[in-house]
This record gives structure tokens, C-alpha cells and sequence, in this order.
């Protein structure tokens, strides 16, 4: 039997990955609870939210709400950070905090595309 908590999880993810216009993926490997903290103070400070999620659940609902395949950026330990804030602003948060820490950008979903942790790198390096 499925546990409750786990379906409302799963369905709430489900829900950010519908309502939010960009979700990066992140690998958080060797951040401990106290660095994951602060890069989420951060982040919310503009609206955006730092989740970890098994890669199970989002092969699941990528599939679900008919996303292009992701396969590539899902290996390993994921969070994904969702927003619908200017993107530019949450990928110089999110690579800043590369420079300091064991955080690495694998990918993302944004303006109806995937992008590559290369493009994302680009994109966080224009002004705005």
C-alpha cells in the first residue's frame, strides 16, 4: 500500500513542475543541511524554491505532464529549483553558490526548451 505522504508529495511536486515556468536541476552531492539552508534562504528571497526530489518521481511526472525526455540530468542526487521569476536572476544565485560550494547545475526546463548546464552557465552571465 502507497503511503499518503508520499503521494502528497509527489502530487505537489507534480503541481510546481505545472505551475512553474522554469525548473533547473541541481546535483546538491556533499551539501550538507546547513549549506542547503542558506541556498534556499536564498532563493526564496526571490521567489523560487529549492526541492529535492527522487529521480524516480520526476521521471514520473515529466512523463505525466508530457515533457521531453530529461533522462541525461537525472542520474545522481537531484534537487530541482523551480521558479517563475527571470531565470538570469535565480541561475547567477544558483552558480554563485557552484563557486562555494559541491553544488553543480545539471540541466533545465525553461521557455518551453531544455537547456544544458553550459547554456544555463551562458544565460546566468547576462546582464539583467
Amino acid at each position: 500500500m502507497v503511503q499518503q505522504y508520499k503521494v502528497e508529495k509527489a502530487n505537489y511536486i507534480k503541481e510546481m513542475f505545472n505551475s512553474k515556468k522554469s525548473n533547473i536541476f541541481n546535483d546538491y552531492s556533499g551539501l550538507n543541511v546547513e549549506k542547503i539552508t542558506e541556498l534556499r534562504t536564498q532563493l526564496k528571497e526571490i521567489n523560487s524554491k529549492f526541492i529535492v526530489v527522487k529521480n524516480n518521481y520526476i521521471k514520473r511526472i515529466i512523463k505525466d505532464i508530457k515533457l521531453p525526455d530529461m533522462d541525461n540530468v537525472l542520474e545522481g542526487p537531484t534537487a530541482v529549483t523551480f521558479t517563475n521569476e527571470d531565470i538570469n536572476e535565480v541561475l547567477k544565485v544558483l552558480f554563485n553558490y557552484t563557486k562555494k560550494s559541491t553544488l553543480k547545475v545539471k540541466g533545465g526546463w525553461a521557455e518551453d526548451r531544455i537547456y544544458s548546464s553550459e547554456e544555463l552557465d551562458s544565460l546566468s552571465k547576462l546582464p539583467g
